[in-house]
């Protein structure tokens, strides 16, 4: 459905409260629902892609989130908690800043 839609998410800050190592459930229920709707999800982190791989395994999501470097592609949407973030997005591409 929406397979061409490039979906990016932060990991610190954005899928992890800020300074934790827990859960932001509610975005993470939104990527899944990403997901669902056939968007590529992608996600990135500044600690490195070692990092954002052990993330995306311990969340059990390995055939189906790619990791990327850290502004290393243009996204459709954007979920960073960093205003930087609107330079890993197109023309016209949305950014949810997570605060």
């Amino acid at each position: 459905m929406n397979s061409h839609l490039r979906i990016g998410y932060d990991i610190d800050g954005t899928l992890f409260h800020a300074g934790t190592d827990k859960p932001n459930f509610d975005i993470i229920m939104e990527l899944q629902a990403w997901l669902k709707k056939g968007a590529r999800v992608y996600v990135w982190s500044g600690s490195g892609v070692d990092y954002a791989r052990m993330v995306v395994r311990r969340f059990g999501w390995n055939e189906e989130v790619f990791v990327i470097p850290k502004w290393g592609l243009m996204m459709d949407i954007a979920y960073d908690d960093q205003k930087e973030a609107l330079a890993q997005t197109g023309k016209g591409a949305k950014v949810v800043v997570i605060v």
